[in-house]
């Protein structure tokens, strides 16, 4: 009789415990952080050692950055000091045991962005293999997460001294970014890139994001566009769109913030935000460097 017993309490042992592997297992959950090449100053170093903080107890599983990853002049090659000064000494070996997904920004670009790419090979976590690409993650059941990651630079006339859009390179990457999304059976479809659509803080909205890719991300049903540039926290949406616009520019150096028509919240801070994703929702959470949850939203499908 004790035998039976003890057999049928490590049963239920055991299946309560695959059972939160299970759970734990369905979440793709990953950090995002933007505007953050402060070489450990502008509160760098506080977002880092809070990413730290967090990291047992969110497990990401990769970070993804939106961009201006080297402020003020990006990196000159791939032995740039700027790569111990700002990313290796800055974050924890943690931190740095997982892959980064990296964006660039109009920042990076007063450097050499080609080194950025080129640094993909001599560190298997620090991943761009183009100045735009896209990839994958699954949840344990199947259901698939498709990343886009956008070079903005190309669209924004004024770092192109154009007149028009209408260049080899902003056609090109249009023409991508629709047939990927064509291409996509995924069932979350997230955006990311460094200048905004909808913002209220210091830039504002970026005319030839509004113009270019607002559209195609609504015609596709994009989930989530995610950016930086404007260096706060913000939330913002269209009425009877599907697109849920986040700006999270807080990885250094916060700037004030006011609303506009499309914000749904907005504060100036730094921190990071958190972003946790299962079949059914997807929600992101903005963190503050007391590791405060200032503001959290999900999206349910």
């Amino acid at each position: 009789m004790i035998i039976k017993k003890t057999t049928i309490l490590i049963s239920m042992i055991l299946l309560l415990s695959c059972k939160k592997n299970t759970v734990e297992n369905q979440i793709v959950t990953f950090f995002i952080i933007s505007d953050w090449g402060w070489n450990g100053n502008a509160e760098e170093d506080s977002v880092a050692n809070q990413m730290e903080n967090q990291f047992s107890k969110l497990k990401p599983k990769f970070i993804v950055t939106a961009g201006d990853n080297f402020q003020y002049l990006g990196v000159t090659s791939i032995t740039d000091s700027l790569w111990k000064i700002n990313y290796e000494n800055v974050f924890s070996k943690n931190l740095l045991s997982i892959p980064w997904y990296a964006t660039l920004g109009n920042h990076d670009y007063n450097g050499n962005v080609d080194a950025q790419i080129q640094y993909t090979s001599i560190n298997k976590n620090w991943i761009m293999p183009s100045r735009y690409y896209t990839f994958t993650k699954n949840t344990i059941n199947g259901s698939s997460i498709q990343f886009i990651v956008l070079d903005t630079q190309d669209f924004i006339l004024k770092y192109n001294s154009l007149t028009d859009t209408s260049n080899a390179k902003n056609i090109k990457q249009i023409q991508w970014l629709k047939q990927t999304l064509t291409d996509s059976k995924c069932k979350w479809k997230i955006v990311i890139g460094h200048h905004p659509i909808l913002s209220a803080g210091l830039h504002g909205n970026t005319k030839e994001m509004y113009t270019i890719i607002k559209p195609i991300l609504e015609y596709y049903n994009v989930d989530f566009y995610i950016c930086g540039h404007d260096h706060d926290f913000e939330h913002a949406q269209i009425q009877n769109k599907n697109t849920e616009y986040v700006v999270t520019g807080t990885g250094g150096n916060a700037r004030s913030i006011k609303r506009n028509a499309q914000t749904i919240f907005c504060l100036s801070t730094n921190g990071f935000t958190n972003m946790s994703i299962t079949d059914k929702s997807a929600e992101f959470d903005f963190i503050n460097c007391d590791g405060q949850k200032v503001y959290s939203y999900i999206k349910s499908k």
